[in-house]
C-alpha cells in the first residue's frame, strides 16, 4: 500500500484530533531520544533515534495532508531559502 494512502486511511479510521495528539507524542519521542542520545555517550542507541525519526516522519505527513500539502510545500521551500541565506552569510 502506498504511504499516503496509509496516511489518509490513519487519519479516516481515528480521525483529525487523534491523529494531532499522536504528532505531539511521537515528536516528543523523538526529542526525549535525541536528548538521551546527547546525554548518555557510553549508551549511544542509534537504532532508536532512527525508530523515532521513522515515527515522526509518518506523523508528520499525516499533519501535512490535514494542514494542506501546497501551503506546507511553500512554507518548507520558504525556510530552505531562510536557510540558505543564513548559510550563506556565514551565520
Amino acid at each position: 500500500m502506498e504511504k499516503d494512502k496509509i496516511c489518509k486511511n490513519a487519519i479516516q479510521k481515528w480521525g483529525i484530533e487523534n491523529q494531532i495528539l499522536k504528532s505531539v507524542e511521537e515528536l516528543n519521542e523523538l526529542s526525549s531520544e535525541l536528548i538521551k542520545y546527547l546525554n548518555d555517550k557510553a549508551f549511544r542507541n542509534r537504532k532508536k533515534v532512527i525508530a523515532e525519526i521513522a515515527d515522526a516522519y509518518v506523523v508528520l505527513r499525516q499533519l501535512e495532508i490535514m494542514f494542506g500539502e501546497d501551503d506546507c510545500k511553500k512554507q518548507v521551500e520558504k525556510k530552505l531559502e531562510k536557510l540558505e541565506g543564513i548559510i550563506q552569510k556565514g551565520g
